[in-house]
């Protein structure tokens, strides 16, 4: 069974959640890791709207907020594999709170603590406030928590403060809801270029 996530008005459908303990089992826009983006769009659409994130193309991530049309999010990010099924490794959605860190914390925990309910027992970390390494002014930070699932696959909801040469640049402070694969998260690692 799959669980929906619908971070605007905190409505978490998670009937039988105690029991889920595979990233695959939730949901965002009706998208879950593992599923093939090609069920979905069309193969150009989703190339067309591709991110110069990384220093190769083993997986990709393309912002499809223009073809999406959620109600819900301004942004919608998915990572996946570069082949000819591809997979999706990560889901990220994304609500703007430029330059409005305060909310956007408030919102944070409220959603953290509502997922978090349904998962008593798990693994989950403390508040994480850190710099964007691939920031190279070091003045953009993330704050928020993650729950990992039993294979290390895990569920973010953080903030997003970049500095002031990135909101220049269109990155724009939001709050992320992000489903993540251990797989992916680890190529990610080594795999962001720096932003001068």
């Amino acid at each position: 069974m799959r669980i929906f996530i619908t971070l605007m008005f905190l409505i978490f459908n998670f009937q039988s959640l105690t029991m889920a303990g595979d990233i695959r089992d939730f949901e965002i826009e009706g998208m879950s890791i593992g599923d093939s983006l090609l069920d979905y769009f069309n193969k150009n659409k989703i190339l067309q709207n591709k991110m110069d994130y990384y220093i190769n193309d083993n997986f990709i991530t393309s912002d499809l907020s223009k073809i999406i049309n959620s109600t819900l999010y301004d942004s919608i990010q998915i990572s996946f594999k570069n082949n000819s099924i591809l997979n999706i490794y990560e889901i990220e959605a994304a609500i703007i709170f430029n330059n409005k860190m305060d909310a956007c914390e408030k919102k944070r925990k409220l959603i953290f603590e509502e997922i978090l309910k349904s998962f008593p027992n798990a693994d989950k970390t403390d508040l994480i406030k850190t710099k964007l390494s691939f920031d190279k002014t070091g003045n953009s930070i993330v704050f928020g928590r993650q729950i990992y699932l039993k294979n290390r696959d895990y569920i973010q909801v953080a903030c997003f403060d970049f500095s002031n040469e990135l909101n220049s640049n269109k990155y724009l402070d939001t709050l992320k809801v992000t489903l993540t694969s251990r797989k992916f998260a680890d190529w990610r690692s080594k795999s962001y270029k720096i932003i001068k």
